[in-house]
């Protein structure tokens, strides 16, 4: 088995409870089996990513909590992976696979090239697959809380299945315990403590240290003690242990190799029965699409079949009900035509999936790829208003909307010059995203005519905000 090779992107920079590592000395620890049976694993920090999308007001803000391990910890998470991705991969291929399982794995656009596909060519690739036939349901259901619920016995099964072993040797057996029966500190209540996050001279909570001079090491290993574990007096124990017998902590850099690994035996009893009724099936993560050329009863009987089969694969696996759909598409001489057949009643316009909508000829952005758009400049909007707001008080607002630099939000969300989608990753923006959507999709697309306007939007937006922030200005 080949040893793991730290990359730039390993060296986590973020604040945390352990030092730095070089990359020597990450590969040093996670390429050694005693130094990972012996490690002790620190706790993730976690914070939770609360944010309202650009939706109709009335509805609450979506949480999403972050979870993220301490950079040794890390290293060894990234070798392991590497190490049982190998050995996945290789299942997948002996179990005939290779097409089925879609996320978190390298898989290349065409043989010999250095391009992995994203989730647009999972997406035009499922379109694509639609269309030839005369006829077809797409049946699509999402797994609920699928990371928390998957079960840690069966996760141990399979990972010795992968080495081909009965028992984990030590090394394996220390990165599986850390991966279930992890724990968790709340950033803000470690900041806290360490005394990073407080009230400060005005009264008011915040950071008591900007984010940019936050130490990269936390506290020293007696401070973690005395004052995270709440060994010193005064001190609160602010670790959380997982004591169930399910769940794995999502954003590890193992976790989703688990994930992927734990449905293996339910990926080919559903690539089974759909090749038997002439079809397809793809999981993308949690996400589960089958095409088949059946009638919309049948289909309905099919995905009720799916609800209750992926129970027996782990006790607290669940189908959300409110996310299962059917859509019945059918050659016509126009084109394919589209009907939503399930939920009865519900108007949709389109099959969604990975972030697209596809009506039978031509693809979409989906709602919610749009609604992330948007919540993101509205963000950025917001940020700039407040700042021009407080950077000139008493100023109106003509005065301010001289200052207003809408250009810097323009260019972090607008059009690159010159891209041709091998620049950085850094340098991309939503729209190099429906650039390289439209280059996939071709004439299919629609994203265009789906973001024009955008810079006349922003420059509204970002006036709308300062309004607001002058009013709260005036009646702090």
């Amino acid at each position: 088995m080949s040893s793991w090779k730290a990359s730039a992107k390993d060296q986590k920079q973020y604040p945390h409870f352990d030092a730095p590592l070089s990359k020597s000395e990450m590969e040093r620890i996670a390429n050694d089996p005693d130094a990972v049976a012996k490690n002790r694993f620190y706790p993730f920090l976690k914070y939770d990513n609360a944010y309202r999308p650009f939706r109709p007001s009335g509805k609450g803000p979506k949480v999403r909590e972050i979870r993220y391990g301490a950079r040794r910890d890390a290293a060894i998470f990234s070798r392991y992976r590497h190490l049982l991705s190998e050995l996945y991969e290789k299942e997948l291929s002996t179990l005939g696979l290779t097409d089925n399982v879609l996320a978190y794995r390298r898989i290349l656009v065409m043989p010999g090239s250095s391009v992995g596909k994203s989730n647009i060519h999972h997406a035009k690739s499922a379109f694509d697959t639609i269309k030839n036939f005369s006829c077809c349901c797409a049946i699509t259901l999402d797994i609920s809380k699928y990371f928390e619920s998957v079960d840690h016995k069966e996760i141990y099964k399979i990972w010795c299945r992968l080495l081909g072993k009965s028992t984990l040797p030590d090394d394996h057996y220390s990165v599986f315990k850390a991966i279930t029966k992890y724990a968790i500190v709340d950033s803000k209540e470690a900041y806290s403590a360490l005394g990073y996050f407080g009230t400060k001279a005005s009264g008011i909570s915040g950071y008591l240290v900007s984010k940019k001079d936050m130490p990269k090491q936390l506290c020293s290993p007696e401070d973690f003690r005395n004052k995270i574990c709440g060994k010193a007096p005064g001190f609160a124990d602010l670790v959380k242990k997982n004591k169930l017998e399910y769940g794995i902590p999502q954003g590890a850099p193992l976790s989703d190799l688990l994930a992927n690994a734990y449905l293996i035996d339910f990926d080919v009893e559903m690539a089974t029965n759909a090749k038997k009724l002439g079809g397809y099936y793809m999981r993308y993560s949690d996400d589960i699409l089958f095409i088949l050329p059946i009638n919309s009863i049948q289909a309905r009987d099919f995905m009720m079949h799916v609800q209750r089969r992926i129970e027996a694969y782990g006790s607290h696996l669940r189908i959300k009900e409110e996310k299962c759909t059917i859509d019945r598409f059918t050659r016509t001489p126009d084109g394919m035509e589209h009907k939503a057949t399930y939920p009865a009643g519900k108007s949709r316009n389109g099959l969604n999936y990975l972030g697209f909508r596809f009506d039978g000829k031509k693809v979409y952005l989906r709602d919610s790829t749009l609604s992330n758009f948007w919540r993101k400049i509205a963000r950025a909007t917001n940020a700039e208003a407040r700042n021009l707001v407080y950077r000139f008080p008493g100023k109106d607002k003509a005065y301010l909307e001289k200052h207003l630099n809408t250009e810097v939000i323009i260019e972090k969300f607008g059009r690159v010059r010159n891209f041709d989608g091998v620049v950085e990753k850094k340098s991309w923006t939503f729209w190099t995203y429906v650039k390289r959507a439209s280059t996939v999709f071709g004439r299919e697309a629609q994203f265009y005519s789906q973001i024009r306007g955008y810079k006349k939007a922003i420059r509204k937006l970002a006036e709308q905000a300062l309004s607001k922030y002058l009013i709260k200005a005036k009646n702090p």
